[in-house]
């Protein structure tokens, strides 16, 4: 029998019904959010969520002393609390004001805080400074990155004796690791560690082939362990396949997660983002984590999700999307690659940056990548204002680049890597020059000459046989105003 909890009503007695349940016996289905695909059932059983009960008791020391937020309505949240003689207070972050949130935490005298990193953001980032949270001891983040942001917000409003937890965890599994940080804790980096794992069970790192790897080698995090969900629900083909049997023997499986991670010399884990979310850029593979890392550690950027989009069949490019910090100016497109260019190879910055007011969430306040919208094709905000092209070479130029780039429009002044070019565009271009002008560029060209005007003149001193700058000045000034069909003909006979 499968009964919703949110259909319960007086017809059900509280009386015990003295069943006799063995550990293994189901207890749940709860379904996940989708935000990696289809949302799955897990099947959980009572071993395992005892389990999660007693890890969470003895990691996070839960009495009766305590008063604790459960910002979802599953049997886990509440059952840590209540067997634990804790007090739970459902609560919904998405629709609290941070002013009121702030108040009824003193006022309630809670003291865990759990909460999706993002919802912890908004509410931590429109705090006063005034606020007094004497009796919070810790705060718990799931389900994101915790960057350096975070932290800041954490050590700005809430007082010492208040620890910060972040922790790896899957809807499979629960909570499998746990990092902690007080004022003090040194942080080197823009994120913080995954953290270390919990007792009785076993963090590996797997390549594609499902061997470990070794050292400090970016592998597959999967868990193994006893505790874990029992399948899915009714999904017995994909229970096979996503929980396997311990080559080791035994009544414990593994559980590929799909994210990815390395350890530390210390045994320390991080978290590199989810296996699906590689992309692979002219021959590199790009973990957009460490791409979103360094957008975040920007100012101005208060959160960044990167994705790879497909511009022409079979070739990716990466576009980022970001949320300016508060009112804070978005920086241009110009400084977001400067900046990125000197952490990261060229190859890892994206083409396309998309300013949006919020990024799009699931239900459960993770952020929604499939929902993201296209790039719209607007000219992005570059350094340069835009300024139209003045001669019949240059309004070509512009509305074969807003072609090639797939832009409203370009400028005389904008530059080709700032709107998005990369080899492959530039191999284009150059090709469409050639067969309108009859002159042949090196792809290169487009690093030399990287604007619509200099490849305006590089074009116009082949055609007129490398003439001085006075005269080439006075070729452009002559096309200027004509049609392009009479400007070729000028060309044409200038060259001659």
């Amino acid at each position: 029998t499968v009964i919703n909890i949110e259909e319960l009503d007086g017809r059900f007695s509280g009386a015990n019904p003295g069943l006799t349940l063995a550990p293994d016996s189901y207890v749940a289905v709860g379904y996940t959010s989708g935000s990696t695909g289809q949302p799955k059932g897990i099947v959980r059983s009572h071993r395992g969520v005892l389990h999660t009960v007693m890890h969470l008791t003895n990691t996070f020391r839960i009495g009766n002393h305590d008063r604790l937020i459960v910002p979802r309505p599953n049997i886990r949240n509440y059952l840590y609390a209540l067997l634990n003689g804790a007090a739970a207070y459902p609560v919904n972050l998405g629709q609290e004001d941070a002013l009121r949130l702030a108040d009824w935490l003193s006022r309630e005298d809670i003291t865990m805080y759990r909460s999706v990193v993002s919802a912890f953001r908004s509410f931590a980032g429109a705090l006063a400074g005034t606020e007094q949270f004497p009796q919070l001891r810790l705060i718990l983040l799931f389900g994101e990155p915790v960057y350096s942001a975070e932290v800041g917000l954490y050590r700005t409003h809430f007082p010492e004796s208040c620890l910060l937890a972040s922790s790896l965890g899957c809807s499979e599994f629960g909570d499998y690791a746990y990092f902690f940080a007080d004022h003090a804790t040194p942080l080197p980096g823009g994120v913080v560690p995954g953290g270390y794992p919990i007792a009785d069970t076993e963090i590996l790192l797997l390549d594609d082939d499902g061997a470990p790897v070794g050292g400090d080698r970016i592998g597959e995090l999967a868990i193994r362990s006893r505790f874990g969900a029992v399948g899915y629900w009714r999904r017995p083909d994909l229970t096979h396949a996503t929980f396997l049997p311990d080559p080791a023997g035994g009544d414990a499986r593994i559980y590929r997660t799909g994210d990815l991670g390395r350890r530390g010399p210390d045994g320390c884990l991080f978290h590199l983002g989810r296996q699906d979310f590689q992309v692979k850029i002219r021959g590199h593979r790009v973990e957009v984590a460490e791409v979103e890392t360094a957008l975040i550690e920007m100012g101005g950027v208060k959160e960044a999700v990167v994705v790879g989009r497909e511009a022409t069949p079979g070739e990716k490019r990466l576009v980022a999307y970001v949320v300016p910090a508060g009112a804070r100016r978005v920086p241009t497109v110009t400084e977001l690659r400067r900046l990125l260019g000197d952490k990261l190879p060229d190859y890892m910055v994206p083409s396309v940056f998309v300013t949006l007011e919020t990024l799009p969430r699931t239900a459960t306040g993770k952020v929604d990548r499939r929902a993201l919208p296209p790039p719209d094709g607007t000219r992005p905000a570059l350094d340069t204002l835009y300024a139209a092209p003045r001669n019949p070479v240059e309004e070509w130029l512009s509305k074969t680049w807003a072609e090639v780039l797939r832009l409203d429009r370009v400028g005389r002044d904008d530059t080709f890597l700032d709107l998005g070019g990369d080899s492959l565009l530039a191999t284009m271009l150059v090709s469409r020059v050639l067969a309108q002008f009859q002159v042949r560029l090196a792809p290169r060209t487009l690093l030399d000459t990287p604007t619509v005007a200099a490849m305006a003149e590089v074009i116009v001193g082949s055609l007129t046989g490398g003439m001085g700058t006075a005269t080439l000045d006075q070729a452009l000034a002559d096309v200027e105003g004509l049609s392009e069909e009479e400007a070729r003909s000028f060309l044409d006979r200038e060259s001659s």
